[in-house]
């Protein structure tokens, strides 16, 4: 389950704010689609860059993050992996759409974006290289300082953000994002699932 972690003090900044205004004749704040992601990071590498780029993702070959980083955007796109036919659903519109929504995003990104890993990328937010990512729950903990007292991942930086990150849901589908759907109402149980996973938020 993927969040959105982002600077609160870059969003909420009045500057940042008017000039956004100003350009897309929009709030500036957490983006609700992937189209808006890659507008707002790519304003804020043009107006931050090279001190702070609007965003970073998982993109190293290999990753274990890449694969559930097309996917994330494919289905919130309307993608399926498989037609009712067993066809393959990947060369589509939506899956060129998705393509095309994470080219504009790797543009609007730190340098170096291809080659980053999840522990390179979390290194890059909590050093305060970026304004944007998403990425897994323990991001919250790392970037308020609480995860790295344990041994097991005393690897990580330091965060020099604790106190100015924000947290919303994956821009597209909400539903996806938690793995919980409209559905789930009927299941009380599905509520504590939820919470479970929150806890390192």
């Amino acid at each position: 389950m993927f969040a959105l972690y982002y600077r609160k003090d870059i969003f909420e900044d009045p500057k940042m704010m008017e000039a956004y205004q100003a350009k897309f004749n929009a709030k500036l704040g957490p983006p609700k689609t992937w189209e808006e992601y890659a507008q707002i990071a790519q304003f804020i590498t043009d107006q931050m860059a090279p001190k702070i780029y609007g965003a970073g993702h998982f993109r190293k070959a290999g990753s274990p993050g890449n694969q559930f980083d097309f996917l994330q955007q494919f289905r919130a796109n309307g993608g399926k992996l498989f037609g009712d036919d067993m066809k393959a659903g990947l060369v589509s519109d939506a899956g060129v759409k998705t393509l095309t929504n994470m080219l504009a995003a790797n543009k609007a990104s730190i340098p170096g974006n291809n080659e980053l890993d999840a522990v390179s990328l979390w290194a890059a937010f909590l050093t305060g290289k970026v304004a944007m990512i998403y990425s897994w729950p323990p991001t919250g903990r790392m970037a308020a300082n609480y995860s790295q007292t344990a041994t097991a991942i005393n690897f990580i930086p330091q965060s020099q953000i604790a106190g100015k990150v924000g947290y919303a849901v994956v821009p597209g589908n909400p539903e996806h994002a938690t793995h919980l759907n409209r559905q789930s109402s009927r299941f009380p149980e599905a509520k504590l699932v939820f919470a479970f996973d929150q806890r390192d938020a």
